[in-house]
Order: structure tokens, then C-alpha cells, then sequence
């Protein structure tokens, strides 16, 4: 078989066998005719399962260009949704008007020669965003042979230039974080970056203060506004405070800037734009800053594309950021240490036997009164009357125990009459002369009493959406599966009350002869979280069925879970759609113009293969036509074709695509995407498959994870470079972070951590110390005893760190580390007195590490502890301060193995 006959080919065969078989024998021709009809409509089935199954834009038309018909993956793919929007319509709206005279040219060449092969040009789709595309066409003829139409196909390839254009602006982004002196000299390196893939003629960056709400503009270009560097602004019903208050990127032209300002969203202020791009920073799920580019001129400047590459690249950029600020903030750590003590934001009092020594003025702010009269009261008289009964019994808790509460919450009465929610958070510390000092932070939560109440508002507005939605929607007991709850639509819908649906099992909406199928959906989802989201069959109250889009989800409600179910009616679009398949023409040079292969497998044999399958395999057409199947196919996937190839048969329902490897002619192995489906073919079944070369794919995947490994090393060797920071600002410590890392390693590995996870603890363990940055050098080298308000400085290390490292993106828990490294198992250690299992496994193991290093290491103040000496102490701690099964590792790690740490060797 040569290749798949066109329609008029097969008028011709069938007339001309007609004719024959009338001269000879009517009952012959009876025959024939049966014959030539079954012949047609095999060919037709095969012609509409492959125009369904391509993902390509097939586009039919006359030798006008003017467009006949179109297939579903060219509304896909052009972002229409109806054929007749483009049928009728000459074929070059499809294209850039940059293009339109080129493609005329190759459509003249096209009818003269017969066909077209790869040829690439800019298209547009209906939004305006433009794509590259490769398109193959062929000249279509009448039984005549004379030239009637084109098909052409096309499939968009811009992601092969694009992928090479991104990484490389992301790769000089991050180089550019390494290299930039400052924050200054890294956006400019971003805003040159980002002209490469965008126009940034009107461009700059936003970086939000969230405790002061206002923007500063540290980079900023526009060819019309002029503005102040640096100068901190609030920016309210602003597009850059929009995108950073929704966290989703915006492009607005002029329309969707009249809408949201119509709607009160935003403010248009300056010079107006005719588009406008931005896309929110985010450092974790915090958005910091906002990217925005704009166009006063050309209202297509910007396209979709153009969002999507922006806001895919600004992860990077706010990593990069960040970084750079927190490099700029250790530089000025000290001095910016002492300013946060002077202007502290909450309340403070320092009690010293019984009598308040000092009140800052954000106190006097929160109760209302001057500083000597807040000298007078104690917390009892200025709490509300409701209040003082609790506060009262939490006093003589305090007598009994001697401890102090962390935190307490009351209402208090201002001295205006007003009242307001406040938090107390203690503290306690003794100076060298035997005087105890409390420290009373008092912090005005009265918004945050607000915010719940609004909480209450939202879920109210909630119920009203659920109540009012177009859509049915249902929620159901995740154990039982029994309907508990249903919205008015359900009655349109299912023609059911809310009384008669009510305690209903979900699967009594569908077809009861596929009850089990359904109950395998909705479980599926419950236990692998598997988004329900297809099309499915339901029965009405009156018995009939309708076809619906049906999406499901898991809430959280009361304590426990619920699925939400939403049911859409698309029975007329449905209806519909079949009416547009039965009207589709079936084109022969579909199948030989395919850019992907497409064969027909009978009986485990290869009966039919186009052209691009001989490209694909290597072999010749002669040669594939009936080939076994286990001879293209890789060995290690025969199992799995042959199995599904046999469901299929059964007509049992198989994953419609799947990757595999296939053997080509000369040996080489080619990854290739497989999709296929039942077919009636030569009075039998058969399976037809569309088989996809996805070896650049593939290669582009191993670059991408090329990529990752290179920025995994790069955070490595920042971490290194923090740990020496730290040990040059403490040199008495100098190799102790090292010696801890490897202490803790060995630890792990021998109580059997994956090394991913040991990789997190090694970064953890060689800068756990950098919150001593902020400590002055003077009293970490002291070689006399430290003051208790000296040590209490000491011991906030860790909650500095933390507050260091908490903004670093990375897959390990680097941060909550470091953050509990001196917590103990019996909650006696800081800095929140955590107890056992609410301390991380590598956190009590770095915290034993950092014991033995420290005990045996040498101390301005005091000389080093044999190791010995040090394993009696961590003995004499065991299950008290110390994880039971760190400490036997460790001990039997120095007595029996023979581990020395570096010092020692």
C-alpha cells in the first residue's frame, strides 16, 4: 500500500469496478457496490480518528487561501472557539501582517509544485500574542488531477527558541548576584537582562516594606515621568499595589485599566499607557516587589507570551534580590542591631522588685497615659473588668510557681475610655548585683480581633456565592460519601429538592450500571488527591441523561473534610460538537502530511504506515508494512504495548498516551510519546497509534536538571561563605562550625538519614553560629564570666539566625534548624523551651555536636575538657538534655570507632 487513497482515488477504483462487474453479473455488482461502501466508510472512521487524536492545526482552503475548514487543535492553538469565526475567512488573518506577502508567495510555489515542507514564519493567534510555527501543506485535487485546494498543517515550535533565550537571562541573573557589588549594580544587570526577552523601555522594579506599606523604586525607567530615586511611596488603588495585593501577574491594555478602574480597583495616575505588564515578586509565598514594564504608544507592545516569560523568570530575580539585601543587611548588622533596640515598635516596661524603672513611649501610646502615670499601674488596674478575675488567678499561678507565662492576651481600658486587645509577653534576667529585672512587651492586636470578626463577614459572603452559583454543586461526606449539603442549582439540574437530594450516596447521580466505575473516581481522588476533572454522565429525577463537566476538591470544613463536587451541563455543547464532527471532510493527505508517524496495528502486525514512520524508524515502506510490533519496540516496553494493545482489543479503557523507546533500523534507540485508539479497519478491529519523536524534549529536560544541580552548588557555596563570615568575627572558634558539621554527619548517617536530608544538615551545622554576628566581638572573646544581660545577648543567637536565614528558599529546613539548635529534650533549653518531639531530629543532633565541640575546644575563659570528660557530661545528660539514641551513637562513635575530631588529630 503506496500510501491511503484520496476520496476521488476512490471514486474512481469503485465506478470503474461498478462498471466491469454490471457488463458480467449483476449480482456481482451487488457485491462490489457493498464492497466499495464498506472500503469508504473504513477510510472515513480512520480519516476522523486521526483529525481528532493531532494536536495540530489542520487548516483547508481554497486556492484563494480563503479558509474551508479547520480542525479542533487549530481553535487550540489560535484561541478561537468556534469554526465559524474562521471559516470563510481568508487563511492570512491567521498570520503577522509582517508576513502575509512571504506566505502569498509560498502559497503561488505551493500550487505549482504540489506541496510545501518545514516551513517556518510568526503567526498570531486571536488575542494578538504572537507564536513561531512549522507548517507542511499539500496541493488537493480532483478526480481530474487538477489543483482544487491546500491542507496545510502546522504545529508551534517557539518553545525551542525561547528555552535557549530564558535560561541564558537566567544564568546571568544569577551570575549577576555573585559579581554586583551592591543592590544598585544587580538591578541594572536584571533590567539589561530583561531587555534581551522584552521591550523595557518603560521599565522598572517595585520593592514593598510591608510594616510601613510603601514602595521604594531602587530602578526605574520611563521615557515620559520624570521621578525621585529612592523615595519611599504608598501607593493605594495603584496596578503595582493591585498586582502585589493579588499576587497574580496583570497585563492591561487600555480596556482592562478602564475596567478596574470603573470597578475600584485602581487609581490611573501620571502619564497615560496604552498597555501595561506586571508581575509580583515573591520571596517564599511573600510578594516583596512588583516587575512592570508599560507602552504609552503601541497597545499590542505586550502579548500573553511576554507575561508568561516575565512572570517565569521573576522567581529569580526576587532570589536574587533577596540575597543581595540580606548580603547589604549583614554589612550593616551592627548598626542596624542597635537601632532596632531604640525604636522598638511594641510596648515596653522594665519592672525591677515590684516597681516599673521605665516605659517607652509606644506604651504610653497603647494605654493612653503619660510616663509617670503608667509608673503607677500594673496590668491589673488598667485591664478591663472582665478581665481581672482570669489575670488575677494567673498572679497567684505566678507566686506559686515562680515562672512567668510566656504570653497573655486581654482587653485593657485607655485612659480615653476607649478599649483595646492586647498581647503581654514576658521576660526575666538578673544583673551582677542581685537585682531581677522583668521585661513587660505589651503588643496592640486590637486589628487582629478585627480581622477575625471580618473572617466571619467573608464566610457569611461565602454561603451567599455557594447559594447563588449557576453551577450544581454538592458536598459530600468523604467516609459515607452521602450528600450533606446542595445549592439551589442542583434542582435545575437534577430536577431534585434539596429535602429529596439530601443523605443521598454521590454515586446516585450517575448511571447505575456504573456504579463501581464512579466509586473508583471519587476514592481515587480522597486517597491520592487525584483532581477530578473530566467529563461524565448523569441521571436526572426524571430518568434522563445528561452530559456534564464535573470538577471535585477537598475543603476543610469544621474541623473536618469535605468534597466539594461542582457539576457544569454541557449536554448542548456536546450536542453540538457531535453535530461539527459529522460535518468535518475527510482529507486522504491528512495522514501523509502528519508530522508525526501513524501506524495500524492488526493482529500484532504493522499493516499501514505514513511516511513520517518510515522517517522516524529508518525503515523503508516496504519493510515496515506487515513487521511484527515487538520488533520496533524497545525490549524493556514490549510487556506494557502488548499488554495494553490486548486490553484494547478486549475494549477495556487504557491510559490514551504513553512514552516508550523504539528501535530504528540502525540500532538507536529514540524516545518517542505513543497515543492510540480503537479503530474498524479491513471488517475487523484494530489499534491506530500516533507516534511522537520526543528526543529533543527529552534533551531539553536533562539540560533543565543540568541547570538546577548548578544552582544547588552555587546556595552551597554561599552557605561555606557565610560559616567563614561567622568564624572571622568569633576567630576563638575558628574550624568549629566545620568540626560540629562533621561530628553531626557521622551521627546522622550511622542513625540511617538519607543523605538529602544530611546534605540539609550539613549547611545547617556549618553556619549555626551566624546569629553571632550581631554580638559584639568584644563579648565573645571576654575572658572573664559574662553578665547575665551579656549571656541573655548570647543566647539570641539562634532567633537572629533565623531571622537571617528564614528568607533563603531551599528544600531543607535550614532555618527551623539552626532555630532550635539549643533547645533541650526536657524543655530547659532557648530559645522557646521546645520538648522532645517538637524539636527536628537534625536540630537535636547538631545541639549534641555542638556541645562536644564546644566542652572539648579551648575558651578565652576556660581551658578545653578532655573528650573523655566531655562524653561523661553528654552521659550524665542522657534523656534529659539529650536525644537517648544521639548520645549512644556519639559515645560509641568516640570509645569504640575511634572518631577524633580535627583538633585532635
Amino acid at each position: 500500500m503506496e500510501g491511503v487513497p484520496t476520496r476521488n482515488r476512490l471514486s474512481s477504483i469503485f465506478l470503474e469496478e461498478r462498471k466491469k462487474s454490471r457488463k458480467q453479473n449483476p449480482e456481482k455488482s451487488r457485491m462490489v457496490i457493498n464492497q466499495g461502501e464498506n472500503f469508504i466508510h473504513e477510510c472515513e472512521s480512520l480519516y476522523k480518528e486521526l483529525l481528532l487524536t493531532s494536536e495540530d492545526s489542520i487548516v483547508v482552503t481554497d486556492l484563494e487561501g480563503k479558509i474551508l475548514n479547520i480542525s479542533h487543535g487549530t481553535m487550540k492553538l489560535f484561541q478561537y472557539k468556534n469554526p465559524e469565526e474562521l471559516i470563510g475567512q481568508s487563511g492570512f488573518i491567521l498570520m503577522l501582517p509582517s508576513e502575509r506577502k512571504k506566505m502569498a508567495e509560498k502559497l503561488r510555489e505551493t500550487i505549482k509544485t504540489g506541496s510545501i515542507k518545514n516551513q517556518e514564519a510568526a503567526w498570531q493567534r486571536k488575542d494578538g500574542s504572537v507564536f513561531i510555527g512549522e507548517s507542511n501543506g499539500s496541493v488537493i485535487r480532483d478526480s481530474s488531477g487538477k489543483p482544487k485546494g491546500i491542507i496545510s498543517i502546522t504545529r508551534e515550535i517557539t518553545y525551542r527558541y525561547q528555552y535557549e533565550k530564558v535560561q541564558k537571562v537566567l544564568f546571568n541573573i544569577t551570575r549577576s548576584t555573585n559579581i554586583s557589588v551592591n543592590l544598585d549594580a544587580l538591578l541594572k544587570n536584571i533590567y539589561r537582562e530583561l531587555g534581551t526577552l522584552i521591550d523595557t523601555t518603560n521599565f522598572f522594579i517595585a520593592l514593598y516594606d510591608k510594616k510601613k506599606d510603601t514602595y521604594t523604586f531602587p530602578f526605574y525607567v520611563d521615557a515620559y515621568d520624570k521621578f525621585e530615586e529612592f523615595e519611599p511611596k504608598r501607593l493605594k488603588k495603584s496596578l503595582t499595589d493591585y498586582v502585589r495585593r493579588t499576587g497574580k501577574p496583570l497585563l492591561a491594555d487600555g480596556d482592562v485599566l478602564s475596567e478596574l478602574e470603573r470597578e475600584g480597583e485602581i487609581d490611573l495616575i501620571g502619564t497615560p499607557c496604552q498597555i501595561w505588564l506586571g508581575v509580583p515578586l515573591k520571596s517564599g509565598e511573600e510578594v516583596i516587589g512588583v516587575v512592570t514594564v508599560q507602552s504609552y504608544t503601541n497597545s499590542k507592545a505586550y502579548t500573553g507570551q511576554d507575561l508568561q516569560l516575565l512572570n517565569y523568570v521573576s522567581n529569580h530575580v526576587a532570589i536574587a534580590i533577596e540575597r543581595k539585601k540580606s548580603e547589604d543587611a549583614l554589612r550593616e548588622s551592627e548598626e542596624r542591631f542597635r537601632k532596632m533596640a531604640a525604636n522598638i515598635q511594641e510596648g515596653l516596661a522594665i519592672i525591677e522588685d515590684d516597681k516599673v524603672v521605665f516605659v517607652n513611649e509606644r506604651l504610653c501610646e497603647i494605654y493612653g497615659y503619660n510616663p509617670d502615670e503608667m509608673k503607677q499601674f500594673s496590668s491589673f488596674n488598667l485591664a478591663a473588668p472582665e478581665e481581672r478575675i482570669r489575670l488575677k488567678a494567673a498572679a497567684e499561678h505566678v507566686k506559686k510557681t515562680g515562672r512567668l507565662p510566656k504570653e497573655i492576651q486581654f482587653w485593657i481600658i485607655r485612659k480615653d475610655g476607649n478599649r483595646r486587645y492586647v498581647r503581654n509577653s514576658y521576660s526575666t534576667s538578673h544583673n551582677g548585683g542581685g537585682v531581677t529585672s522583668r521585661y513587660l512587651i505589651v503588643s496592640d492586636i486590637t486589628e487582629q480581633q478585627k480581622t477575625e470578626e471580618a473572617l466571619k463577614s467573608s464566610e457569611e459572603k461565602f454561603r451567599l456565592m455557594f447559594e447563588k452559583a449557576t453551577d450544581a454543586i454538592i458536598w459530600t461526606d468523604v467516609k459515607t460519601g452521602k450528600i450533606i449539603n446542595c445549592n439551589r442549582s442542583v434542582k435545575d439540574l437534577f430536577g431534585y429538592t434539596k429535602k429529596e437530594i439530601l443523605g443521598k450516596n454521590q454515586t446516585s447521580l450517575h448511571p447505575s450500571e456504573e456504579k463501581e466505575k464512579y466509586e473508583k473516581l471519587y476514592h481515587s481522588y480522597i486517597t491520592h488527591k487525584q483532581k477530578v476533572n473530566q467529563e461524565v454522565e448523569v441521571i436526572t429525577k426524571d430518568r434522563k441523561r445528561k452530559t456534564v463537566l464535573i470538577s471535585a476538591s477537598l475543603i476543610e470544613m469544621n474541623e473536618s473534610q469535605i468534597m466539594q463536587i461542582i457539576f457544569r451541563d454541557i449536554s448542548r455543547r456536546k450536542q453540538t460538537e457531535e453535530q461539527l464532527k459529522e460535518s468535518e471532510t475527510k482529507y486522504s493527505t491528512l495522514v501523509e502530511n502528519s508530522m508525526d508517524a501513524v501506524v495500524i496495528i492488526k493482529n500484532g502486525l504493522i499493516k499501514f504506515a505514513n511516511k513520517q514512520a518510515e522517517v522516524i524508524s529508518g525503515y523503508s515502506h516496504s519493510q515496515i508494512k506487515n513487521m511484527p510490533l515487538e520488533k520496533l519496540i524497545a525490549p524493556e516496553f514490549m510487556e506494557l504495548m502488548l499488554t495494553r494493545h490486548e486490553e484494547r482489543l478486549k475494549g477495556k479503557k487504557v491510559p490514551p498516551f504513553y512514552e516508550a523507546l523504539i528501535v530504528r533500523k540502525d540500532g538507536k534507540k529514540i524516545d518517542v510519546e505513543i497515543s492510540a485508539t480503537m479503530i474498524p479497519f479491513e471488517g475487523g478491529k484494530a489499534v491506530m497509534a500516533v507516534v511522537r519523536d520526543i528526543t529533543s524534549r527529552k534533551r531539553a529536560e536533562a539540560e533543565l536538571k543540568k541547570s538546577y544541580e548548578k544552582l544547588q552548588r552555587s546556595m552551597e557555596s554561599t552557605i561555606s561563605a557565610i560559616a567563614r563570615m561567622v568564624e572571622l568575627k568569633d576567630p576563638y572558634t575558628s574550624g568549629h562550625q566545620q568540626r560540629v558539621a562533621e561530628l553531626s554527619c557521622t551521627i546522622a548517617r550511622k542513625m540511617g538519614m538519607t543523605e538529602n536530608r544530611i546534605t540539609g544538615l550539613h549547611m545547617a551545622a556549618i553556619i549555626h553560629d551566624i546569629g553571632k554576628l550581631y554580638i559584639p566581638a568584644e563579648i565573645l572573646s571576654r575572658p572573664s564570666k559574662l553578665s547575665e544581660s551579656e549571656f541573655q545577648l548570647i543566647k539570641d543567637h539562634p532567633t537572629i539566625a533565623y531571622k537571617i536565614l528564614k528568607p533563603i528558599e531551599s528544600q531543607w529546613n535550614v532555618a527551623e534548624i539552626v532555630y532550635q539548635h539549643h533547645e533541650r529534650i526536657d524543655g530547659s533549653g532557648y530559645p522557646r523551651g521546645l520538648k522532645n518531639d517538637e524539636i527536628l531530629l537534625e536540630a537535636r543532633i547538631l545541639g549534641l555536636a555542638d556541645l562536644v565541640d564546644a566542652m572539648s575546644s579551648h575558651r578565652p575563659y576556660r581551658p578545653s575538657h578532655s573528650i573523655n570528660r566531655t562524653l561523661d557530661e553528654v552521659i550524665r545528660n542522657r534523656g534529659i538534655l539529650f536525644d537517648t539514641k544521639v548520645v549512644d551513637i556519639c559515645v560509641r562513635l568516640f570509645r569504640e570507632e575511634k572518631f577524633k575530631l580535627s583538633y585532635n588529630d
